[in-house]
């Protein structure tokens, strides 16, 4: 009888210890979840902060020059000469630029604005499209130029997919990317060196604010 009693009070302190140590697990499970679900959080909230910071840091686009600026607010600024009109694309003689940048190759300057707002959204640096192949060094150097300056209003370095970029690289009817698209924000940059016809090369560079004003 009396180690029928011992038996069972074994039994129920190990039930018990079991019990406790099955509600612990479950408590840790617990801890660990909403571990696991506040660092998500934080991840989340450090990747919005810094797509917020990038974003507003890219209305910086050119010195005085912002995306979502009018074409007078772009006009007064002087950085691209006189704009007249109410047009939705300005072409401007890339010797504007280079006068100041110290470009080579650069032929011209696009600046697009919105159809609806007239407000910048985009700027195509284009050198002419008959370059020789002993002018691709040029090019790359331009395309430095003009992105050294978008870099120090965005506070940031851009990435060269290509560097040191020969003719053979760049195929009749293709294109080399230089600077591969690059997203900032909402704004994204991108440049390459292509070969529309044997023989004739030439390089862009676009930077877009991709949300309508």
């Amino acid at each position: 009888m009396k180690k029928s009693i011992y038996l069972s009070l074994v039994f129920i302190g190990l039930l018990l210890t079991a019990t406790g140590c099955g509600n612990k697990k479950q408590a840790n499970s617990g801890t660990d979840d909403q571990a696991y679900r506040d660092s998500i959080a934080a991840a989340k909230a450090a990747e919005e902060a810094a797509f917020n910071k990038a974003d507003s840091l890219a209305f910086n686009v050119w010195g005085d020059v912002k995306f979502g600026m009018t074409i007078e607010e772009v006009s007064k600024t002087g950085a691209f000469g006189t704009l007249k009109g109410s047009e939705e694309w300005y072409e401007i003689d890339g010797k504007i630029v280079s006068k100041t940048l110290g470009t080579k190759a650069l032929g011209k300057v696009q600046l697009g604005f919105n159809n609806d707002a007239r407000r910048l959204e985009r700027i195509i640096f284009d050198s002419p499209q008959d370059l020789p192949a002993s002018r691709i060094s040029d090019m790359e150097a331009d395309i430095h130029l003009i992105a050294s300056k978008i870099e120090a209003g965005w506070q940031t370095k851009f990435k060269y997919e290509n560097e040191n970029v020969t003719s053979d690289q760049v195929k009749v009817g293709g294109e080399v990317f230089h600077i591969l698209s690059l997203d900032y924000g909402n704004a994204s940059v991108t440049s390459n060196i292509g070969q529309m016809t044997e023989g004739k090369f030439d390089y862009d560079l676009v930077v877009s604010y991709n949300v309508s004003f």
